[in-house]
């Protein structure tokens, strides 16, 4: 024998609009216990880096004219050619055209002149002094010694150089050999360091 099983259409829509309303109460519990507030932030920034730059009158792509001056009538030269009685100088100005404080020091001068010939050197023009000399290596240093802001510059410092004319007999005699072989080179080399300041 076969049972029907027949539904009340009541029972069914009930028991649906009770089902309907607790998954309805319980969406809303669930929501309310997972909320919650929230923000997020986001930026950035961009730098380049700061230009270093420093300019000088007296170096002329990495050479110096030292020996560049006016030679009168007792000497005619088409080159640079130094004698007994010579003298000349170089001044030096340093611009900082950085974007950054730069500290410009150690002046310093070396010398080669495998012939020995007797140049003399000077920072204020009254005391000369060998190259190599302690005395030459204090005084450079001393005159040299600054801190630029941007676009600040150095006051002029000169370098002074001179071949006496007469000092004795003997001197007259090693002179003489010099000019009489006409071969001799003295060849100077100025060196200064420029270093950015720590900000």
């Amino acid at each position: 024998m076969e049972k029907k099983i027949r539904f009340n259409g009541n029972k069914v829509l009930k028991m649906a609009v009770v089902l309907l309303i607790v998954a309805m109460l319980t969406g809303v519990l669930v929501s309310n216990t997972l909320a919650k507030f929230t923000t997020s932030f986001n930026g950035s920034d961009t730098a380049r880096v700061a230009k270093f730059e420093v300019t000088t009158t007296g170096f002329n792509e990495g050479s110096v004219d030292l020996f560049d001056f006016a030679y009168g009538s007792a000497v005619s030269s088409t080159e640079k050619v130094i004698a007994p009685g010579t003298s000349g100088s170089i001044e030096l100005v340093f611009a900082n055209a950085s974007e950054v404080s730069v500290a410009v020091s150690s002046l310093t001068l070396s010398e080669t002149n495998v012939a020995g010939v007797p140049i003399q050197y000077s920072v204020d023009n009254t005391n000369f002094y060998d190259a190599g000399d302690v005395a030459l290596d204090s005084a450079l240093a001393s005159v040299l010694n600054q801190t630029l802001a941007p676009g600040a510059s150095t006051s002029a410092v000169s370098v002074y150089w001179r071949w006496v004319f007469s000092n004795g007999a003997a001197s007259d005699e090693f002179d003489t050999a010099l000019g009489s072989d006409g071969t001799a080179e003295v060849t100077v080399t100025l060196s200064v360091k420029a270093d950015q300041v720590a900000a």
